[in-house]
């Protein structure tokens, strides 16, 4: 099984020394997280909404559009050949041979892939460590908001395995939604992120314990998250903050364990 690289994400507003790190700059609000969620996994992963896919006819009258260059026809024979030698004939001579050539190939692609999220939430954690405990508790209150945004259309984030069972696409198409509009609103993205390390476990379990700490530093912000929530209701942004202080399934640091 072919394991998706999760995508790079430049991570935006990490400190209240950000210019983007404010209520005020929350653009992306949950509400619109949930339909640019719904509306990436109904056009199957398009990343535009109302986008018009043009006929193959379009497609070649279009100026803009070259030709397949006669380099390029060399890769693509080139690309058939490496197939056929590599996967094709040793399923042929044998489902055990070729059984071992895909296991192969699956392995390498789940190792580069465990690779790239590890490294992605080390840094977000190092982040984490290098804000205060106020955006941390304001950063945990955005967070919260979303995780009820998405519950309301059936996503409990509390319990990712669930969620990721019923929606398959939805750690995807949260990547996706982030990289669309993490310009426009990195508060939102970055406590959107917090979920997306969250559901990675459910794929990656080797980074249980890295989430776990992250959640750790996460609950540092605990007795700053509701005077930060009020404060942003102030500023007009009204967040759903209840239950803020709830760890999702298997994240509680083990200090805080019953």
């Amino acid at each position: 099984m072919a394991v998706n690289t999760p995508p790079r994400v430049k991570y935006l507003g990490n400190s209240a020394a950000s210019p983007g790190f404010h209520p005020g700059a929350i653009a992306v609000t949950a509400d619109a997280l949930v339909a640019n969620i719904a509306t990436c996994s109904g056009s199957k992963g398009l990343p535009v909404a109302g986008s018009v896919v043009p006929d193959k006819a379009t497609v070649r009258r279009h100026p803009t559009v070259p030709a397949m260059t006669a380099a390029g026809k060399r890769l693509v024979v080139s690309l058939a050949i490496t197939f056929e030698m590599v996967l094709y004939r040793p399923l042929r001579k044998g489902p055990e041979n070729g059984g071992r050539r895909m296991h192969w190939f699956s392995s390498f692609f789940r190792r580069r892939a465990l690779r790239d999220a590890k490294r992605e939430m080390m840094a977000f954690v190092g982040r984490l460590a290098a804000m205060d405990d106020q955006d941390v508790g304001l950063l945990l209150a955005i967070a919260t908001d979303q995780r009820h945004a998405l519950k309301r259309e059936g996503w409990d984030l509390l319990h990712p395995s669930q969620s990721l069972s019923a929606n398959p696409r939805l750690l995807r198409d949260l990547e996706l939604v982030i990289s669309m509009h993490g310009k426009k609103s990195p508060s939102a993205a970055l406590a959107a992120m917090i979920w997306v390390h969250t559901c990675r476990t459910v794929e990656f379990p080797e980074l249980s314990a890295l989430a776990r700490t992250m959640w750790a530093r996460l609950a540092a912000g605990f007795p700053h998250t509701e005077v930060q929530a009020r404060w942003a209701g102030v500023q007009g942004r009204q967040l759903d903050f209840s239950g803020y202080d709830t760890f999702p399934e298997g994240m509680a640091p083990r200090a805080l364990r019953t």
